[in-house]
């Protein structure tokens, strides 16, 4: 929803996951922090003959300090992200697939708590 309204031609959907022009990397960026967005990776594709092929080295890896307050976290991942788009590779049939969450995600009401192994009685000696 949060990028639905950058309304940029030519968003394509490489393995069921969506993707917009690599060329509006720097934008879509842009867009998920003003939206409080926490940009989690991203990877881009080439289409190609009716294919899609991953284009690997490109991502940059970083770790967010999930403590933080999530204003630190969105400006975080928005300062790790922008290098990417500066080195992102373009062309009309290069795309760029983002993942990203909003503090919803995060919710335990949304997310319950992994499973726990039951506390096992002592060993009797």
């Amino acid at each position: 929803m949060t990028l639905a309204s950058l309304e940029i031609e030519g968003t394509v959907e490489p393995p069921s996951v969506p993707a917009w022009s690599s060329a509006h990397f720097a934008e879509i960026i842009n867009h998920l922090a003003d939206h409080t967005q926490v940009i989690l990776y991203f990877q881009f594709w080439r289409v190609a003959a009716s294919r899609t092929y991953v284009i690997s080295g490109t991502g940059l890896n970083w770790e967010l300090e999930w403590a933080a307050p999530w204003e630190h976290l969105v400006a975080e991942s928005h300062t790790w992200s922008l290098p990417g788009a500066s080195e992102a590779p373009t062309g009309d049939n290069i795309f760029v697939a983002p993942t990203w969450i909003d503090p919803a995600d995060l919710s335990p009401a949304r997310w319950p708590m992994p499973f726990r192994h039951p506390r096992r009685p002592a060993a009797a000696t």
